[in-house]
């Protein structure tokens, strides 16, 4: 107790974070375990301010402290691998990709698996149910009209968005609703869908990693059939949702004229459901970000995705693609679709894939023609000379583009793709956008 009490002290009055052990081994509020010492040490240190006063405070120092350290530790990391990869040489161990013919990648894509979790008992849930079920407003605890000892108020530490914390999630002032890796899983998703039916303050569900399965994506499609348009972002990365209740969902989704970005990133969707999802841009009014990131499309299931996309007009502008095994043949679709007039995609993320100069072939000419792109991410595509040259061309003068993003992506050893090589530098400075990350790559 007294050298967390120490470590606070020096973190509030000193500003001093060189104690970093000590500052991760500060208990969160958030932990059910910790809480009861958090408060304590709360109390202790801030004996000027109320009860509720001194936890928000505690909150906001330890956060920000820890924060700050992990920030601090992964700068040290970073440069340490620099020292240890000086100029990339990690990459340079693979050189230019020599393509699928003689260094053959996936066209399956890496497989989307859940994250590996335990549900907890339906007691922990029952706060944020409750408080779902009647209806009631943040800002309510905001201006002390409810007050409640267990649920932490306060403010999101980058946004400072007002919020109401839970023992199993977040409430916050602008509807957002944030249960992602709370695991609720096929055995409370009907009980939290029943508590939104009489709420009318959530416009943004977000459910990431809860592994909710066939029973969670019917009971949502079931949820969206009564109330189509309550909801205008549906964040359902990492639930192990498959084409089978995908398609219930597509139903329900195309009936809102409210839904503007949906995330299905890390759900097994498999490659012949890309038609269901081209069907999903087209026939929902306001769709403007769709996120498949790692749905094990496919090159054959991208490519059915494209072709069933061209020549129909959407509001889609942000598309995320990464690791998904689009080479030479999805490469070749999604140039059509650039190519058409009803197209107007501003952002693209094509990161983890085995496009190569293969594939960049095809792209390159049609990224440079569509003229409302802004941002591009090509991170770990195997790119070389000839295909980097060949972006770099096509998008030099182009009206609107920003970003170009060719760095080595994290996951790239995990997914067993392929590093870009830069041959030549002159390319690069050729094409002058904003903002240009090529960090990690190989280089001659």
């Amino acid at each position: 107790m007294d050298v967390h009490i120490h470590t606070l002290r020096q973190i509030v009055v000193y500003e001093d974070h060189s104690d970093e052990a000590a500052i991760l081994a500060l208990p969160s509020r958030s932990s059910r375990s910790q809480r009861p010492l958090a408060q304590e040490l709360a109390s202790a240190v801030f004996v000027d301010a109320s009860p509720i006063k001194a936890v928000i405070d505690y909150e906001r120092y330890v956060r920000q402290a820890k924060r700050i350290v992990r920030s601090l530790q992964a700068d040290r990391l970073h440069a340490q691998q620099l020292k240890l990869d000086r100029g990339g040489k990690l990459k340079l161990l693979q050189g230019p990709w020599a393509g699928q013919e003689l260094d053959p990648v996936s066209l399956e894509g890496p497989l989307a698996f859940p994250m590996p979790v335990t549900i907890p008992p339906r007691k922990e849930f029952e706060p944020i149910f409750d408080f779902l079920t009647d209806d009631k407003n943040v800002k309510a605890y905001l201006d002390g009209t409810l007050q409640d000892p267990s649920v932490h108020v306060g403010k999101e530490l980058l946004w400072h968005t007002p919020l109401v914390q839970f023992d199993r999630g977040i409430i916050y002032e602008d509807g957002r609703l944030d249960l992602c890796k709370m695991v609720l899983g096929p055995t409370h998703i009907s009980a939290l869908m029943d508590a939104l039916h009489t709420n009318s303050h959530i416009t943004q569900f977000l459910l990431g990693n809860n592994i909710i399965s066939r029973t969670g994506a019917e009971r949502i499609a079931a949820f969206i059939e009564r109330f189509p348009n309550r909801v205008e972002t549906w964040y359902l990365a990492g639930c192990h949702i498959t084409k089978q209740p995908l398609e219930k969902l597509v139903a329900a989704m195309t009936t809102s004229t409210r839904i503007t970005n949906v995330w299905l990133k890390r759900n097994p969707l498999g490659p012949d459901a890309g038609s269901l999802l081209a069907h999903l841009i087209i026939h929902t009014q306001h769709l403007r970000t769709l996120d498949v990131e790692n749905t094990s499309l496919g090159d054959d299931g991208v490519a059915q995705f494209f072709n069933a996309l061209r020549g129909q007009p959407s509001s889609l502008r942000t598309l995320y693609l990464n690791a998904n095994g689009m080479g030479e043949k999805a490469s070749k679709a999604l140039a059509a679709y650039l190519d058409d007039p009803q197209t107007h995609l501003e952002n693209l993320f094509l990161a983890s894939n085995p496009i190569g100069d293969a594939g960049i072939v095809h792209l390159a000419p049609a990224l440079g023609h569509h003229a409302t792109l802004q941002r591009l991410s090509l991170a770990s595509t195997g790119l070389a000379s000839k295909g980097i040259a060949l972006l770099c061309q096509a998008l030099a003068g182009h009206p609107k583009f920003m970003t170009l993003d060719l760095q080595a992506a994290l996951t790239t050893g995990a997914h067993g793709q392929r590093y870009n090589y830069i041959d030549g530098i002159h390319a690069l400075a050729r094409h002058r956008p904003y903002c240009l990350d090529y960090g990690g790559n190989g280089y001659n």
